[in-house]
């Protein structure tokens, strides 16, 4: 087994802390403080993806999965709300259902999703967020729901742990002309599994370490990030009309 740290996280102390915390196991990093440092971490590619003004990005579009939304979404969020370099930030969350089928093929369809109007702009920039990317049925699935919709300048595929084959199996997902184009931050390259979990990784399954039990019960839930901008567009909304 071999972790390699990639060029935004090899001369980080804070940020390998927060992933040796989240690749601890569950008796050293208990719920609560899981949940914390994915918010941190979500804070660090946060300011990395704030750098991307200085190439000439305007508007952010951040996708993410429901069991990552209050967490490393969030993170992500307040960071560049705080640093407020962009002309606008929207989101989308999707509550995916991974499933094997019979022929081993596996698919991720989408039971439901949040989705905010995107910026009619040619420089924006769509983000698609995983707490760990190994195999592409998520992201293929929920990448290609936003590409049918929206022409993004460019695609930026972000989490904070990645299987060494991770961009070899998404780029066989998509046509050259699309993959091509997918650009990628992380923070770490893992190159061994046990079973379908990277190790070290994220320290198993997410689902478990966030607190969400399993498939059923993190797809049963609202996060508290998507009723908050709901309402937020809501208001936006009225005002506008007033």
């Amino acid at each position: 087994m071999s972790r390699k740290y990639t060029n935004s996280s090899q001369n980080s102390v804070k940020i390998q802390t927060l992933l040796n915390t989240i690749a601890a196991p569950q008796e050293g990093t208990p719920i609560n403080a899981y949940r914390e440092a994915m918010f941190e971490i979500g804070q660090c590619l946060g300011k990395d993806i704030a750098r991307y003004k200085d190439e000439g990005v305007e508007h952010i579009y951040l996708a993410c999965t429901v069991e990552d939304a209050d967490f490393l979404a969030k993170g992500i969020l307040s960071e560049l709300e705080a640093l407020s370099v962009f002309k606008s930030v929207n989101l989308a969350c999707f509550w995916n259902e991974r499933v094997e089928y019979a022929n081993g093929v596996n698919a991720a369809p989408i039971l439901k999703k949040y989705k905010e109007p995107s910026q009619s702009s040619d420089k924006q920039m769509l983000i698609v967020l995983k707490s760990i990317i190994s195999g592409a049925c998520v992201v293929r699935t929920n990448l290609t729901n936003l590409i049918e919709e929206m022409s993004p300048d460019r695609i930026v595929i972000a989490a904070p742990v990645m299987y060494v084959d991770a961009e070899a199996n998404l780029a066989m997902e998509f046509s050259p002309e699309i993959s091509s184009s997918f650009e990628y931050l992380t923070y770490a390259i893992d190159d061994e599994l046990d079973g379908s979990n990277v190790v070290p990784g994220i320290g198993g399954n997410v689902y478990t370490r966030l607190g969400f039990g399993d498939q059923e019960g993190k797809n049963k839930i609202i996060p508290q990030l998507v009723k908050d901008r709901r309402k937020q567009q809501t208001e936006n909304s009225l005002t506008a009309h007033c």
